[in-house]
């Protein structure tokens, strides 16, 4: 195995290990698919493009690379994601979830409630 096949392989191992972080933090594993598939649709691969500046940009073949293309790595954290999200449910972190996306609207409330004090006093004559 070339040294940058052994790296690559590491930095799958990281992949896979921080999906088990993520449980323990309560994060959906879910989640690291999402970003894998977000980051591929922003890049390209195969072709030369033009990137945001106007320059051409080509890809690193996948034997050349020390790190795993963006798909493949949706792929492989796919495929261990489910299993992890399983531990993420025993281990009782959707209620996590949920209090997070509560205070989350609670703050986007708070937020709106203040903006529209804020033109209301700027409405008053002074």
């Amino acid at each position: 195995m070339s040294v940058l096949g052994l790296v690559a392989r590491h930095e799958k191992e990281a992949d896979l290990l921080g999906l088990d972080i993520m449980v323990r933090a309560c994060i959906d594993p879910l989640a690291a698919v999402t970003v894998w598939e977000k980051m591929g649709s922003h890049h390209h691969h195969g072709d030369d493009e033009d990137d945001a500046g106007g320059k051409k940009r080509r890809e690193v073949p996948a034997i050349l690379s020390t790190h795993p293309h963006d798909e493949t790595r949706a792929k492989y954290l796919g495929e261990a994601a489910p299993r992890k999200a399983v531990r993420y449910h025993e281990n009782g972190c959707g209620h996590v979830a949920e209090h997070v996306l509560r205070m989350g609207r609670r703050a986007l409330m708070e937020e709106a409630i203040k903006r529209e004090a804020g033109s209301d006093d700027a409405a008053e004559p002074a």
